[in-house]
Formats: C-alpha cells, sequence, structure tokens
C-alpha cells in the first residue's frame, strides 16, 4: 500500500520526548500531514498524555483501527485518508 503511493514509512516508530522519555508508535507516515510526519496508533490512550508536545515537536496524529483486506485494496479509501491528512 505504502509502496504503491510512493509513501515512506517507519514501523514501528520510536519517537523520542523531553526528558529523555520515548513512545514507541505503531506507524510514522513521513513528509505528510505534518512536518515531521504523522503519527498513527490503534489506541488514542498512547498518546493521550503527551498530545500537546508531540504537536508542538511537529508532528500530527491520527488514531484508527487496523483496515480490512477490502479497505486497504481500496484506492478510494486510502485516498480520503490520505487527503485529510494533507500538509497545508
Amino acid at each position: 500500500m505504502a509502496q504503491q503511493r510512493g509513501l515512506a514509512v517507519d514501523v514501528p516508530y520510536s519517537l523520542q520526548l523531553s526528558g529523555g522519555n520515548s513512545l514507541i508508535v505503531e506507524v510514522r507516515l513521513r513528509n505528510y500531514g505534518a512536518e515531521k510526519g504523522m503519527l498513527i496508533v490503534s489506541e488514542y490512550s498512547i498518546l493521550q498524555a503527551r498530545t500537546e508536545e508531540i504537536i508542538k515537536m511537529g508532528y500530527g496524529y491520527s488514531c484508527m483501527s487496523q483496515p480490512s483486506e477490502d479497505k486497504i485494496k481500496s484506492d478510494e479509501g486510502l485516498d480520503d485518508i490520505l487527503n485529510d491528512w494533507k500538509f497545508k
């Protein structure tokens, strides 16, 4: 899916936070959505306590469940998501 669209992803991604802490997120979509990319998690609780810091660091984030095989293969569904995240 990522290769078909020319997207660069890191799976998983270790985000270095202030104070020497780190946060492991399921996916970082590089160069898309926000200056440093989009962090994608399946559970909002993973990011909830750090959202302000994450945004200040230049990342966007989204919470989404694992898509079905049909959605993965659906160009329209993926295009809708990517259009929502476009860097503005």
